[in-house]
């Protein structure tokens, strides 16, 4: 007697692989390649160079999205990229045009994701003062850092 268990395995990432783009799961797996199209699901680009193999990467990037989902559905919907560092992560908020550094400690529940909301909450005032920065450093307990925006940026008052 054999015994077949399906399981289906949702697309949730785009990676590369070689000079193609590759769908790949919750789990980090490989699944096929991106033929893209009219009417093709939006995907976050994951870039796993910075971890020790691309296979390594794409499981740890996986793994962040996954916890991002479960978490806080709509600061996934925010993300178009998500490269994998060597400690961390380095997200792209498409919204705010801005790069977001992680810790590895957003693999935790309930870690680094109160600091992006602390951050969205704030980038009003910033905005209205000309200081929004292109890159916000989130793997600090209790700290926000924020690259400064650069000359070409519009400058305030203050």
């Amino acid at each position: 007697t054999v015994a077949l268990q399906v399981e289906p395995r949702a697309p949730v990432a785009l990676a590369r692989r070689g000079e193609t783009l590759w769908t790949v799961d919750q789990d980090g797996l490989w699944l096929a390649e991106y033929r893209g199209g009219a009417g093709a699901p939006r995907y976050v680009v994951l870039d796993p160079s910075g971890a020790e193999s691309p296979e390594e990467g794409v499981v740890r990037g996986a793994r962040l999205l996954g916890r991002l989902s479960a978490e806080d559905p709509e600061l996934l919907a925010r993300v178009s990229e998500v490269e994998v560092l060597p400690q961390g992560f380095a997200l792209v908020d498409a919204p705010a045009r801005l790069r977001l550094l992680v810790g590895e400690d957003a693999l935790a529940p309930g870690k680094s994701f109160a600091r992006w909301r602390a951050f969205l909450a704030l980038s009003p005032e910033l905005s209205r003062h000309g200081l929004l920065p292109r890159e916000v450093d989130l793997r600090f307990e209790n700290r926000i850092v924020l690259k400064a925006p650069g000359a070409d940026a519009a400058r305030g008052d203050t």
